[in-house]
């Protein structure tokens, strides 16, 4: 009975969680024809380009103050004390990042876009400090285990961002720079929504703990250097296009991206319920057999969803403007990012568990080198499809290591059926550059043989769980 309830919480809490990343990716989703359809890939290629600057300051800023938070919560009593310290750091460096930017704003102008545009670049230094209050607004809700608040506060950051942008569109300029100060408007509003759902925490006299700071500081800086190696992996198939490449080409490339939006919808759905029941799961001394059913489960889920994805893609494609129609290529390798990012959130567990967070670096360090080495002789050679191929090994190396260490510094869990998956996973997206479809609908035919056990699991929770819901309905 035990086993059942702790089965259908779990259920229950990531329903909760996932309802909001769902809604908002299918808005996102209908908004990429959209987009396509208003503006030529050179322009969303600036516009990629923005996006890739932002997430390198953003990954900068926090200085692994936001992961030493989420690892603090459940053990420090004083939850906003925790805030405060946390921020500290955060904001004083975001003041530093702000004032950079704009005094090199031209230089930096120019590395984007290619051209001087101010406007965009004040926009990205202004940016840099509000970034830190919505994040931390957004952790609270995630380790409060908020899941609809947090699902909703997500439907309403794509609503909108849509009514901001249509407008913006019609009546302005339809370029990179009205999706940029669309996304900036969007950014503003929900950090001001999620400051007064969270209202309780901001409003505190502040005070320094040293022995805290000192602890966070422990566990946050060796996440620096592997933010900024994190970036390098996320941003230099962008960067090696734009540097051996062309706009047209980044454009390309972020179209395919954003079909590979339906698995990024799990990925963040997961991590953002995960990372706090795993922390209480394992405050609470859960058996490893429940850790291994999630790795398990999950690694048969996403197996199915990228075959279909993958079968399906001529027919996605269709939505786009047909200047993006060779964005279908891409998909397949593309999806490994999601995939293996989201697979490894079971599996590296032992790395936070043991607060040994240095291998994180180490593990970055290989995965980035290996990314830049495969950028740099297959972008020159292949454009898009070399950076998808080249980012595809990287994350699939970074699964790998990071599940056989997480393993080795905490309770091991079987990594035999995700590793069958995995090649399965790498045979299926190499067919695909044959484009020999009967062979494509084998290889997902085994999938479902191979995960067939799992599949009767998960359907019969989900039944199980129904089921109660619909008993209370009764009841009540």
């Amino acid at each position: 009975m035990k086993d059942k309830e702790v089965s259908n919480n779990f259920i229950k809490n990531f329903a909760g969680f996932s309802f909001g990343p769902i809604i908002s990716a299918v808005i996102g989703f209908l908004t990429v024809p959209l987009t396509t359809w208003l503006i030529e890939p050179s322009m969303f290629g600036k516009a990629s380009m923005f996006v890739t600057a932002q997430s390198l300051v953003s990954l900068m800023l926090f200085l692994g103050f936001d992961q030493a938070f989420v690892r603090e919560y459940r053990e420090v009593d004083d939850k906003k004390n925790l805030l405060y310290n946390s921020l500290l750091l955060p904001v004083l460096f975001s003041l530093v990042l702000l004032t950079i930017i704009i005094i090199k704003r031209e230089y930096i102008s120019l590395i984007l876009f290619s051209e001087t545009d101010f406007l965009s670049i004040i926009i990205l230094a202004v940016s840099i400090p509000i970034l830190i209050y919505k994040r931390f607004g957004l952790l609270l809700l995630r380790m409060e285990e908020k899941g609809l608040i947090y699902s909703l506060i997500q439907i309403l950051e794509k609503v909108i961002y849509l009514i901001i942008l249509i407008p913006v569109f019609l009546f302005w300029e339809r370029s990179y720079r009205s999706i940029i100060i669309s996304s900036f408007g969007m950014i503003i509003i929900m950090t001001l929504v999620e400051l007064i759902i969270t209202r309780k925490y901001w409003f505190k006299k502040v005070t320094l703990d040293k022995k805290l700071l000192k602890r966070m500081s422990k566990f946050g800086i060796p996440l620096i250097p592997v933010g900024i190696l994190v970036w390098v992996m996320n941003s230099m198939d962008k960067v090696s296009l734009r540097i051996w490449s062309d706009f047209n080409e980044i454009g390309l490339y972020a179209g395919a991206f954003k079909i590979v939006l339906v698995m990024d919808i799990i990925k963040r759905s997961f991590s953002n319920f995960w990372v706090p029941v795993s922390y209480r799961w394992y405050n609470e001394k859960v058996s490893i057999k429940k850790f291994e059913t999630v790795n398990r489960n999950l690694s048969a889920f996403l197996s199915l969803v990228f075959a279909l994805i993958v079968i399906s893609r001529n027919i996605i494609i269709l939505m786009l403007d047909p200047l993006y129609s060779s964005s279908a290529s891409l998909v397949p390798f593309l999806l490994f990012v999601p995939i293996m990012y989201t697979l490894s959130e079971t599996t590296v567990l032992g790395i936070a568990f043991s607060r040994r967070t240095v291998f994180n670096l180490y593990i970055t360090i290989i995965v980035a080198i290996i990314n830049l080495s495969g950028n740099i002789y297959l972008v020159p050679r292949f454009g898009a499809l070399g950076a998808a191929i080249a980012t595809a090994f990287s994350y699939i190396l970074f699964f790998i290591l990071r599940s056989i260490i997480g393993n080795r510094l905490w309770e091991g869990i079987s990594l035999r059926k995700g590793f069958i998956n995995l090649a399965l996973l790498v045979l299926l997206s190499g067919l695909t550059l044959f484009n020999i479809f009967y062979l494509e609908i084998a290889v997902t035919v085994i999938i479902i043989f191979v995960n067939y056990r799992e599949y009767r699991y998960i359907t019969a929770k989900l039944i199980d769980f129904v089921k109660i819901k619909k008993g209370n309905t009764h009841s009540k």
